[in-house]
């Protein structure tokens, strides 16, 4: 919230979109951030099959999707990652695993939806809800891997 409202101040709200991925599975050595080094400082990540995921992200992603609406109501977008994917690659939600809980929140706001969609299921989104649909995955290149 402290580095929006300093890109805020500086840019302007109607400039500024976030992105946030509240079911991110980052596969690899159980270390997705900083966080997670400290020794447990943030224990709401748990590692499960040599990753690591957030037990319930819905009671953080809300404090926060709430807070920058009521701090930036002018913010130009918000992009949310579908629970379909996991670092690169796809994967099937979990039960109980949408987005919903966000959309409800940002209604009325300008929502970008990206992560597993190909073109017909895009099209078919955006024209059942109005949202954007992003694309990148496929088309950005990451030699390490």
């Amino acid at each position: 919230i402290e580095v929006v409202d300093a890109i805020v101040k500086e840019d302007g709200a109607d400039r500024v979109g976030i992105k946030l991925s509240p079911w991110a599975t980052v596969p690899g050595n159980g270390k997705c951030c900083c966080c997670c080094f400290l020794d447990n400082a943030y224990p709401f990540h748990r590692v499960i099959d040599g990753g690591v995921e957030q037990e319930d992200p819905r009671p953080v992603f809300s404090y926060v999707v709430r807070t920058l609406r009521e701090r930036f109501p002018d913010l130009a977008f918000m992009e949310v990652q579908e629970p379909r994917i996991a670092g690169g690659f796809s994967r099937e939600a979990k039960e109980g695993e949408s987005n919903e809980f966000i959309r409800e929140l940002w209604k009325g706001k300008p929502y970008v939806t990206g992560g597993g969609y190909d073109r017909d299921s895009a099209i078919k989104q955006a024209e059942d809800s109005g949202e954007l649909v992003s694309f990148g995955r496929l088309y950005i290149s990451n030699v390490s891997e």
